[in-house]
Formats: C-alpha cells, sequence, structure tokens
C-alpha cells in the first residue's frame, strides 16, 4: 500500500469518518439464502450479488486497515509533537491525556473543598458551644465561683478541653492541596 502524507487535521477528520463507513459495510448481507432454480436475487444476477459481497469483504478489510493505520499515524505524531501548556512542555499524547483526565481532579477538589467546609464546621460550632458547657462543668465540679481559686479553674478548664474540645484532624494540609489542585487544573483547562 502506497504512503500517503496528510496533516493531522486531515487525519482526525478522516477518523472520524471511519466508524461509520465501517458499519454500513458491516450492515450489508455476506451470505444469502437462494432457491438453486432462481437466476436472480432482488433483480441482481447471482454473479452481481456474489461481486457485491466480495466487494464488501474487501471493501471492510480496506477501510479497517487504513483506519488503523490513520489512527497509529496520529498517535506517533501525538507522542512525538511537544506544546507548551501554561509555560509546561508536554507531548500531545500526555497533554490530551491530562484534558481528559481534567475531570478526576475537579471530582476530587469539590470533594475536599466539601469535606473541608463540612469538618471546619462542625470543629467552630462544637467548639462555640463548649464555653456554656465549660461553665457548667465548672460549676459541678468546683461549686460557686467563689469557692474556686484560679489554679483550680485552670487545671479543671486544660482538663475539660483536653477531653472535649474539637479539632480538624488534617495530615495532609487540605488546603494546601486544594491549592496545588486548583494550579494543576488551570494548566490544562481551556480559556
Amino acid at each position: 500500500m502506497a504512503v500517503q502524507k496528510m496533516s493531522i487535521h486531515r487525519a482526525l477528520a478522516e477518523l472520524k469518518t471511519y466508524d461509520d463507513r465501517i458499519m454500513r459495510v458491516r450492515l450489508q448481507d455476506f451470505v444469502i439464502a437462494n432457491k438453486k432454480s432462481n437466476d436472480k436475487i432482488k433483480g441482481k444476477t447471482i454473479d452481481e450479488v456474489e461481486r457485491k459481497i466480495k466487494g464488501g469483504f474487501a471493501s471492510f478489510y480496506a477501510l479497517t486497515e487504513n483506519q488503523r493505520r490513520i489512527k497509529a499515524a496520529v498517535v506517533l505524531s501525538n507522542a512525538a509533537t511537544m506544546v507548551k501548556i501554561a509555560g509546561v512542555d508536554y507531548t500531545v499524547a500526555e497533554a490530551i491525556e491530562r484534558k481528559a483526565k481534567l475531570h478526576h481532579f475537579e471530582d476530587f477538589l469539590l470533594a475536599l473543598r466539601r469535606q473541608f467546609n463540612a469538618q471546619n464546621d462542625i470543629v467552630e460550632r462544637e467548639n462555640d458551644l463548649l464555653q456554656d458547657k465549660l461553665e457548667s462543668y465548672l460549676q459541678a465540679i468546683l461549686g460557686d465561683k467563689d469557692k474556686r481559686t484560679p489554679a483550680d479553674i485552670e487545671m479543671h478548664t486544660k482538663a475539660f478541653e483536653d477531653r472535649n474540645k474539637y479539632v480538624l484532624i488534617d495530615p495532609a494540609d487540605i488546603a494546601k492541596q486544594i491549592e496545588q489542585i486548583e494550579k494543576t487544573s488551570k494548566i490544562l483547562k481551556p480559556r
């Protein structure tokens, strides 16, 4: 088969048509039951029908082989052609793949933001309620305000807070992770 040169743009346009063309060939009849005494099938001679069937096979194999070759050439081109996006060099294949997987980062980013905000709200809400609970606790443990010493108040307040204060368990520094994902996502996001 002769080598034909074409632009990537043209190759991509050609590839879009191949699946439809192959589908049309696949839908034609490749075997037909016929009464032995019939000379024609749907107005065509047996020879014409046989040529059409053989042509369908040849067409199917030629189309699938051409599609394979064009696709392979596009893949090779994408693997070798470099592009610069937001100051970072990528092969076209890497850029295409990153863009295709960008939704994973966007979904993850939404989940991180949602979790961070929800958990941070819990910490703030519970810690706001803690002051009232602390006063009730000190009243129950130490009695009237008159009988409390500053040292006792400090000791029991610290013990109470150590047991009851809410903190955010954030070993990955989620705010930094969110910032990094936002930065990474912007690199390949279309403007």
